[in-house]
């Protein structure tokens, strides 16, 4: 019965540090996403800027 009861308390505390786990990988999937959204709206941002610059260059020649 020990045995038994040790083995229970093994695979709880295995469940317990993977739920863990999986909240801790789920919070930096949420970090990641918003990084890249972040990344995205940046590179809008300067593709924007230089396509501008383009522009005005266009009206001076």
């Amino acid at each position: 019965m020990w045995v038994h009861e040790e083995l229970l308390n093994l695979a709880f505390a295995e469940e317990e540090a993977v739920i863990h786990r999986i909240k801790v990988l789920e919070d930096e999937l949420k970090i990641l996403h918003k990084k890249r959204e972040e990344f995205h709206l940046s590179n809008k941002d300067e593709i924007s800027r230089l396509l501008a610059k383009r522009r005005n260059m266009a009206r001076l020649e």
